[in-house]
């Protein structure tokens, strides 16, 4: 008997054991699935959150983000993006045929064309260009984009940030339209512009200046020495007389003298000057007529 009973006490013993195991486990596991939930709860949070600062980012900064599916040739895009092609919120997506529709022919045409680059680009690649686009407005505007090509799932995609730019490129049009209305009007009158910068002993000028000093017109900065190069003893000394003068001058002082100088053509020509000392980020020059 004591025998039998001591048998059925080590089985209740072992029983009990393993429930006790078992329920262990089964409050780790649900320990763990807890945890995770919490954890996948906290990601689907800071995701959110991620999302809302991109939003505000985005929006602040007037960027369409738009992502491109190089496969089904579907594309969807945050707000700023579907609103400049009066998409519908409700609509997930929109194909790739049907934005054409919204693109001048000439940017129509680039974008296919980049669609094919595209497909056949290693993943990673990076791109940047500038194309005409029609809004929901009905106003063409100039948009910079900038592209690259990204794999997920076995699947290939672009994704891009679409900057409307129009008042930059207005700007810089209306700046070299301005540049060609005052080069014509001196070369048609005869002015010359010419600007000097003593730190790099170097100066800029117009076409009419180019053409007195016999050297190739370009934007580009020249040595003083191809200035000068024509000069004799005594127009020289007629420059540094007015150098002096220069130093003594306070940015913003208009001068005005007359200085003799000669023409790469050799001939002694006499010019009625007027200058004025500057500054301009940082860095003083004399800009002279």
């Amino acid at each position: 008997m004591v025998a039998a009973w001591l048998l059925n006490y080590s089985t209740a013993v072992a029983g009990l054991s393993y429930i006790l195991g078992f329920g262990g486990v089964l409050a780790a596991v649900i320990y763990l699935y807890s945890s995770l939930l919490q954890r996948a709860a906290q990601k689907a949070q800071e995701a959110r959150d991620t999302n809302d600062k991109l939003e505000m980012m985005t929006a602040q900064g007037d960027i369409g983000l738009f992502e491109l599916d190089l496969e089904d040739e579907v594309l969807t895009g945050n707000s700023i993006w579907r609103a400049r092609f009066g998409l519908d919120d409700a609509k997930e997506s929109v194909s790739f045929a049907e934005i054409m529709d919204a693109l001048s022919p000439d940017s129509r045409k680039a974008s296919y064309d980049r669609l094919a680059e595209l497909r056949a680009a290693p993943v990673g690649y990076k791109h940047t260009n500038t194309i005409d686009q029609r809004f929901a407005d009905g106003a063409l505007h100039t948009v910079r984009i900038n592209e690259r090509k990204v794999e997920r799932n076995g699947r290939h995609y672009m994704v891009g940030a679409a900057v409307d730019v129009t008042a930059e490129y207005e700007s810089s049009r209306k700046a070299a339209n301005l540049k060609e209305q005052i080069d014509l009007v001196s070369r048609a009158g005869g002015v010359g512009f010419i600007e000097f910068f003593p730190d790099t002993r170097t100066f800029k000028c117009n076409e009419e200046v180019s053409q007195r000093l016999g050297i190739d017109h370009t934007a580009e900065e020249h040595p003083i020495d191809l200035f000068f190069a024509h000069q004799t003893e005594k127009t020289l000394q007629a420059f540094l007389k007015s150098r002096e003068q220069l130093l003594q001058a306070y940015t913003g002082e208009l001068q005005s003298f007359m200085h003799p100088f000669y023409d790469a053509d050799g001939d002694l020509h006499h010019y009625r000057v007027s200058r004025v000392k500057r500054e301009l980020d940082g860095r003083v020059s004399s800009l002279c007529q």
